[in-house]
């Protein structure tokens, strides 16, 4: 089998890392609605406090943990969203409420055979292996680990694992 009909093989069988799937039009276009309201140099940023204050009324808070990985700091030292990490930062918000994380610690766990606290190359090719029933090619395991690594040090570690399980729909065959 080529390598990149297994490589489809394998992302649609959920295997790791999928994108979360997208919010309905609609929601999006309101999303963008509520960034545009509170947006300033000419609409390109918004000033994060802002858009929590405007997310408050629906009950929505963006957490610390989720502005680190979606906004960033201007020259004032201002906390600012773009509006596409503002609509990626509520994708997640909305994924995360429905997130079993103590599920998501044991595949960890389980990945984790050297009991490093990470992930390694050798883990990946396993489950990609034991999944395709066939061998794996290097160049996609190096694919799907570069793709697990978030931080970029080198290792699928916890906070890597997490972010990319809350932002799948892995757990779907589950619920």
């Amino acid at each position: 089998m080529a390598t990149e009909e297994l490589r489809d093989r394998i992302r649609k069988e959920h295997l790791i890392f999928r994108t979360q799937p997208e919010l309905a039009d609609n929601d999006i276009k309101g999303l963008a609605h509520i960034f545009k309201a509170v947006a300033e140099d000419g609409g390109h940023f918004a000033d994060v406090k802002s858009l929590q204050r405007v997310l408050k009324p629906l009950d929505l808070k963006l957490e610390d943990e989720i502005l680190r990985k979606y906004a960033q700091y201007n020259r004032a030292g201002l906390l600012q969203m773009t509006e596409q990490g503002f609509i990626d930062a509520i994708k997640y918000k909305l994924h995360s409420k429905k997130f079993l994380e103590p599920d998501c610690r044991y595949g960890f766990d389980l990945l984790d055979n050297e009991k490093e606290g990470h992930i390694n190359k050798q883990s990946v090719e396993r489950l990609c292996s034991a999944r395709s029933r066939e061998a794996v090619e290097d160049d996609m395991v190096e694919e799907m680990f570069q793709e697990g690594d978030k931080d970029e040090d080198g290792k699928i570690d916890w906070n890597d694992f997490l972010f990319h399980m809350r932002n799948t729909n892995i757990l779907s065959k589950i619920n």
